[in-house]
């Protein structure tokens, strides 16, 4: 048996998880990208109604808005669609959707996103389209390693997306 790591934050312990899912695919990302990917995960960790929504329905929600309100909007719909496509892609099945349709989603939701945004976030918004499915890889790679070297915050995560009704 491992022995459990603890670390300092909860930042960390994600870290450690994303870190390890990439040492897993044999890819790196940019600061950036990770950095992202690892506050995705402590805001919606704790969220588990992010499920209880189609996006299309926000998608097309998200149309009639202007401003702020629609770049929040857009966020969430790609970052609810990374989620889904990397480490929830049994959802696709339950709704009756590909995978690729998360895919298609997130990468337009971020895509618009990053025509919206100043020019540092513009950029942000367009690698996060650009590496979508990397980003997924990795997601779907924390849910492959071995129960004693994920962390609290996914396994929790997944118990929190079980408790939801089949939709």
């Amino acid at each position: 048996m491992e022995n459990l790591v603890l670390y300092p934050s909860v930042a960390s312990q994600w870290q450690a998880l994303i870190n390890e899912a990439q040492l897993a695919r044999a890819c790196q990302l940019n600061e950036e990208l990770e950095s992202y990917l690892v506050f995705l995960l402590m805001r919606y960790s704790t969220t588990p109604t992010i499920f209880s929504t189609a996006l299309a329905d926000e998608f097309f929600a998200s149309t009639h808005l202007l401003g702020q309100l629609k770049a929040d909007k857009l966020r969430d719909l790609g970052d609810k669609s990374l989620l889904f496509a990397g480490l929830f892609p049994g959802l696709a099945v339950r709704r009756h959707v590909s995978k690729r349709y998360f895919i298609d989603m997130g990468q337009s939701a971020y895509g618009l996103l990053s025509g919206m945004q100043s020019i540092s976030l513009s950029e942000t918004y367009a690698a996060l389209s650009e590496e979508f499915v990397l980003l997924t890889e990795i997601l779907d790679s924390t849910r492959h390693l071995s129960p004693s070297k994920m962390e609290a915050q996914i396994l929790q995560f997944m118990e929190n997306s079980n408790s939801i009704k089949k939709q």
